[in-house]
């Protein structure tokens, strides 16, 4: 018992009795958010409030049956997107264009379109056309002005099947579902060069698809690319084609500057 009195008198003196209280009313927030992931309840009650979320000082609509009521909870407590909002926030240069693919709801892109210089210059391509008009009306409720664009990023080919899921965050490009349906097909360069972007920005959270970006594209990265953000999917790739990846990015004049779970923040030499 002396020892452990000892021991926090020591912390105290230490630290201070503010810090500690901190640290311990953010590990009881951090529990109270893991039990809130998924919640049906906590959805349910985001639904009878009117499908709106706050993060970050702005709302968000989850008003659309392909958001199932138990992630609405996942937002509710502001843990949607938040690896790739806290990388954003870091370290997305606020003078440059951006090409993004992948743009869900719109909670990474409406962070990312608010820092930007010329908020104009910034091309949401999103491959599952359910989530578009949602995506669109997020963007006017945060007056953001960012550009969306219903395409998918694939190679050699006009159109590619969109795969639709239960979980609307789990939908891809390919596979064999009967209900899925024909996106068109489209490129990193492609959309640069119809935008008449030269230097960009890229952000990329593309289920699987970060793979042919850097595959087929890496010339195009290397040459006009100054920051990526790319969420890299072991699931669908394996750790080593993941590995692979950031290899190849890093071999070709990326430096990593952070990295929070499976999204890497890079930026070219």
């Amino acid at each position: 018992m002396s020892r452990s009195i000892a021991y926090f008198r020591e912390k105290i003196r230490q630290d201070g009795i503010l810090a500690i209280i901190g640290r311990r009313l953010r590990w009881y927030r951090d529990i109270i958010r893991v039990k809130c992931v998924d919640n049906w309840t906590i959805g349910r009650m985001v639904e009878l409030m009117g499908n709106r979320i706050r993060i970050e000082g702005m709302v968000f609509s989850t008003d659309s049956p392909v958001i199932e009521t138990n992630h609405k909870s996942t937002m509710f407590v502001r843990l949607y997107e938040l690896a790739e909002r806290t990388l954003v926030d870091r370290w997305l240069p606020a003078d440059l264009p951006i090409v993004e693919f992948g743009g869900g709801l719109g909670v990474v892109s409406c962070v990312a379109n608010r820092k930007l210089i010329r908020r104009e210059q910034h091309i949401v391509v999103e491959a599952n056309p359910k989530i578009v008009g949602l995506l669109e009306q997020n963007r006017d409720l945060n007056n953001c002005r960012f550009q969306v664009v219903n395409k998918a990023l694939a190679y050699e080919t006009e159109s590619v099947e969109f795969t639709f899921h239960s979980n609307f965050l789990s939908g891809r490009v390919g596979g064999d579902s009967a209900g899925a349906v024909s996106v068109p097909a489209t490129s990193l360069k492609a959309v640069a060069d119809a935008s008449g972007f030269d230097q960009i920005s890229v952000i990329c959270d593309a289920e699987g698809a970060e793979a042919s970006l850097v595959i087929r594209e890496i010339e195009t990265l290397r040459q006009r690319v100054q920051f990526l953000l790319v969420e890299i999917h072991p699931e669908f790739l394996g750790n080593e084609g993941a590995s692979q990846l950031v290899q190849e990015l890093q071999s070709s004049g990326f430096t990593l500057r952070e990295r929070s779970h499976d999204n890497w923040a890079f930026t070219r030499d």
